[in-house]
Protein backbone atom coordinates (compact mmCIF):
# COMPACT_ATOMS: atom_id res chain seq x y z
CA UNK A 1 0.00 0.00 0.00
CA UNK A 2 1.17 3.25 -0.83
CA UNK A 3 -0.36 5.18 1.67
CA UNK A 4 -1.53 4.52 5.27
CA UNK A 5 -5.23 4.11 6.23
CA UNK A 6 -5.25 7.42 8.19
CA UNK A 7 -3.16 9.08 5.17
CA UNK A 8 -6.59 8.35 2.77
CA UNK A 9 -9.06 9.36 5.10
CA UNK A 10 -6.91 12.70 4.98
CA UNK A 11 -7.26 12.71 1.07
CA UNK A 12 -10.76 11.42 1.20
CA UNK A 13 -11.82 14.34 2.90
CA UNK A 14 -9.95 16.82 1.74
CA UNK A 15 -11.04 15.59 -2.00
CA UNK A 16 -14.85 15.71 -0.70
CA UNK A 17 -14.40 19.10 0.58
CA UNK A 18 -13.41 20.14 -3.03
CA UNK A 19 -16.55 18.67 -4.39
CA UNK A 20 -18.51 20.08 -2.30
CA UNK A 21 -17.07 23.44 -2.60
CA UNK A 22 -16.66 23.40 -6.78
CA UNK A 23 -18.85 20.26 -7.84
CA UNK A 24 -15.32 19.23 -9.21
CA UNK A 25 -13.94 15.45 -8.49
CA UNK A 26 -10.49 15.17 -7.88
CA UNK A 27 -8.88 11.68 -7.94
CA UNK A 28 -6.31 9.67 -8.13
CA UNK A 29 -5.54 6.59 -9.58
CA UNK A 30 -2.61 4.34 -9.24
CA UNK A 31 -1.48 1.46 -11.45
CA UNK A 32 1.43 -0.91 -11.83
CA UNK A 33 2.02 -1.07 -15.90
CA UNK A 34 -1.28 -0.14 -17.08
CA UNK A 35 -2.52 -2.37 -19.43
CA UNK A 36 -4.19 -1.85 -22.41
CA UNK A 37 -1.41 1.70 -22.50
CA UNK A 38 -0.92 4.40 -20.03
CA UNK A 39 -2.63 6.96 -21.54
CA UNK A 40 -6.10 5.09 -22.61
CA UNK A 41 -6.22 3.45 -18.99
CA UNK A 42 -5.87 6.82 -17.31
CA UNK A 43 -8.90 7.63 -20.12
CA UNK A 44 -11.05 5.20 -18.87
CA UNK A 45 -10.97 6.05 -14.92
CA UNK A 46 -12.04 9.24 -15.74
CA UNK A 47 -14.25 8.29 -17.60
CA UNK A 48 -16.07 5.87 -15.26
CA UNK A 49 -15.83 8.34 -12.50
CA UNK A 50 -18.33 10.55 -14.65
CA UNK A 51 -17.91 13.92 -15.74
CA UNK A 52 -16.16 16.55 -14.44
CA UNK A 53 -13.59 15.18 -13.15
CA UNK A 54 -9.51 16.10 -12.35
CA UNK A 55 -7.89 13.04 -12.30
CA UNK A 56 -4.10 12.45 -11.39
CA UNK A 57 -2.83 9.19 -12.73
CA UNK A 58 0.05 7.42 -11.61
CA UNK A 59 1.75 4.36 -13.22
CA UNK A 60 3.68 3.25 -9.98
CA UNK A 61 6.11 0.83 -12.40
CA UNK A 62 7.50 3.59 -14.35
CA UNK A 63 6.18 6.47 -12.08
CA UNK A 64 5.24 7.93 -15.36
CA UNK A 65 1.69 10.03 -14.45
CA UNK A 66 -1.16 11.75 -16.63
CA UNK A 67 -3.84 14.16 -15.31
CA UNK A 68 -6.61 13.19 -17.05
CA UNK A 69 -9.66 15.85 -17.32
CA UNK A 70 -13.09 15.63 -18.69
CA UNK A 71 -16.67 17.94 -18.38
CA UNK A 72 -16.45 21.40 -17.57
CA UNK A 73 -12.86 20.90 -15.68
CA UNK A 74 -11.46 20.00 -18.98
CA UNK A 75 -12.82 23.64 -20.08
CA UNK A 76 -10.73 25.31 -17.80
CA UNK A 77 -7.62 23.09 -17.59
CA UNK A 78 -6.00 25.26 -20.00
CA UNK A 79 -1.98 25.25 -20.56
CA UNK A 80 -1.01 27.90 -17.55
CA UNK A 81 -3.05 25.28 -15.05
CA UNK A 82 -1.16 22.26 -16.77
CA UNK A 83 1.84 23.94 -15.89
CA UNK A 84 0.92 25.30 -12.64
CA UNK A 85 -0.47 21.64 -11.53
CA UNK A 86 2.73 20.20 -12.62
CA UNK A 87 5.26 22.15 -10.71
CA UNK A 88 5.14 20.34 -7.01
CA UNK A 89 3.92 17.24 -7.03
CA UNK A 90 5.84 15.53 -9.40
CA UNK A 91 9.23 16.25 -7.24
CA UNK A 92 7.60 14.75 -4.47
CA UNK A 93 5.68 11.59 -6.36
CA UNK A 94 9.82 10.92 -6.85
CA UNK A 95 10.86 11.31 -3.61
CA UNK A 96 8.31 8.25 -2.33
CA UNK A 97 6.22 11.16 -0.76
CA UNK A 98 3.28 9.86 -1.94
CA UNK A 99 0.92 11.29 0.53
CA UNK A 100 2.18 14.40 -0.15
CA UNK A 101 1.97 14.34 -3.67
CA UNK A 102 -1.60 13.34 -3.83
CA UNK A 103 -2.39 15.95 -0.88
CA UNK A 104 -0.71 18.59 -3.06
CA UNK A 105 -2.52 18.09 -6.86
CA UNK A 106 -5.51 18.31 -4.60
CA UNK A 107 -4.54 21.56 -2.82
CA UNK A 108 -3.34 23.04 -6.43
CA UNK A 109 -6.97 21.38 -7.94
CA UNK A 110 -8.93 23.65 -5.59
CA UNK A 111 -6.90 26.98 -6.44
CA UNK A 112 -7.50 26.39 -10.08
CA UNK A 113 -11.10 25.90 -9.42
CA UNK A 114 -11.30 29.17 -7.25
CA UNK A 115 -9.76 31.40 -9.55
CA UNK A 116 -12.12 30.13 -12.19
CA UNK A 117 -14.99 29.60 -10.80
CA UNK A 118 -16.32 33.00 -11.67
CA UNK A 119 -15.59 31.85 -15.58
CA UNK A 120 -12.54 33.53 -15.04
CA UNK A 121 -9.60 32.22 -17.25
CA UNK A 122 -6.62 30.33 -15.23
CA UNK A 123 -3.26 32.36 -15.35
CA UNK A 124 -0.11 31.56 -14.11
CA UNK A 125 0.28 33.17 -10.45
CA UNK A 126 2.47 36.02 -10.19
CA UNK A 127 4.92 34.74 -6.81
CA UNK A 128 5.82 37.08 -4.00
CA UNK A 129 9.06 35.79 -3.85
CA UNK A 130 9.60 37.18 -7.48
CA UNK A 131 8.16 40.60 -6.86
CA UNK A 132 10.68 40.80 -3.91
CA UNK A 133 13.67 40.13 -5.66
CA UNK A 134 12.29 42.29 -8.73
CA UNK A 135 12.13 45.00 -6.10
CA UNK A 136 15.71 44.39 -4.80
CA UNK A 137 16.82 44.65 -8.36
CA UNK A 138 15.38 47.53 -9.12
CA UNK A 139 15.82 49.54 -6.05
CA UNK A 140 19.45 48.63 -6.43
CA UNK A 141 20.10 49.76 -9.63
CA UNK A 142 18.30 53.01 -8.35
CA UNK A 143 20.90 53.15 -5.56
CA UNK A 144 23.38 52.22 -8.23
CA UNK A 145 22.32 55.65 -10.05
CA UNK A 146 22.10 57.72 -7.57
CA UNK A 147 25.68 56.43 -5.80
CA UNK A 148 27.35 57.29 -9.21
CA UNK A 149 25.92 60.51 -9.26
CA UNK A 150 26.62 61.28 -5.91
CA UNK A 151 30.22 60.07 -6.52
CA UNK A 152 30.58 62.32 -9.52
CA UNK A 153 29.44 65.39 -7.88
CA UNK A 154 31.40 64.80 -5.12
CA UNK A 155 34.82 64.57 -7.93
CA UNK A 156 33.44 67.41 -9.29
CA UNK A 157 33.43 69.58 -5.40
CA UNK A 158 36.95 67.57 -4.71
CA UNK A 159 38.44 68.73 -7.71
CA UNK A 160 37.14 72.31 -7.48
CA UNK A 161 38.22 72.35 -3.42
CA UNK A 162 41.63 70.82 -4.73
CA UNK A 163 42.14 73.70 -7.31
CA UNK A 164 40.59 77.07 -4.94
CA UNK A 165 42.99 75.74 -2.18
CA UNK A 166 46.23 75.57 -4.94
CA UNK A 167 45.24 78.76 -5.78
CA UNK A 168 44.68 80.06 -2.57
CA UNK A 169 48.16 78.51 -1.82
CA UNK A 170 50.30 79.72 -4.47
CA UNK A 171 48.65 83.20 -4.84
CA UNK A 172 45.95 83.22 -7.87
CA UNK A 173 43.50 84.91 -7.76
Amino acid sequence: DLLSSFEEQKLEEQFGRIEETYGFIVAIGTDRYAKGGFESAAYRLADELGSDVMLLYVDMGTREYRVETNGRVAELYNEAAAEYIQKEFPSLLSEGEYYEAFARFGQDSAYIFEICKEGKEFKEPFHRGISIVLSLIVGLVLWGCISTSNAKDMQRKYAFSRQAVADTLYGVT
